[in-house]
């Protein structure tokens, strides 16, 4: 058995304190796993450092370890179908977005003169809409620029 999105957050002003801090707390959860009968894939298992104020170098001496092996340190991660990356901002996520809906724009844009109009806003909100919908109260935030990149894709299919 394995434990999915199995999530730690942890919170602190001195890097040095909060790595061994990381690290003791988990050993104590990998030991709760172990007698538990859980495990986790450590080859999906990643962490990531948000925006500290001031930005620390982290140097090849500060690592994250989980039965030993160590934790590979990203930059950008899905938490919970949304991409959130380091700098708390969502251009990842709108890149993804972006990358995954011009596929169905494409194939809506090429089809929508011999489809009856409902057919084409069935494929509409079938294939493009829950991408634009989901968590879109965060997301949503971000800067001008970073949704100007969804909606001209969008106008370019259907001007």
């Amino acid at each position: 058995m394995f434990a999915d999105d199995t999530n730690l957050f942890f919170t602190g002003t001195d890097i040095m304190k909060l790595y061994e801090t990381i690290n003791i707390e988990l050993l104590k959860i990998s030991h709760w796993f172990t007698i538990n009968e859980l495990s986790l894939n450590i080859t999906k298992t990643n962490y990531i450092i948000f925006n500290p104020r001031t930005k620390y170098h982290i140097s090849s001496d500060h690592n994250i370890f989980l039965n030993k092996e160590k934790i590979e340190r990203v930059h950008a991660t899905k938490f919970l179908g949304v991409i959130i990356n380091s700098n708390l901002t969502w251009a990842d996520h709108i890149k993804t977005i972006s990358t995954k809906i011009s596929k169905s724009l494409g194939i809506i844009y090429r089809v929508r003169n011999k489809l009856p109009r409902s057919n084409v806003v069935n494929l509409y909100n079938t294939l493009i809409h829950p991408y634009l919908t989901y968590c879109n109260i965060i997301w949503a935030t971000e800067n001008t620029a970073c949704l100007k990149t969804l909606q001209s894709l969008q106008k370019g299919h259907f001007e």
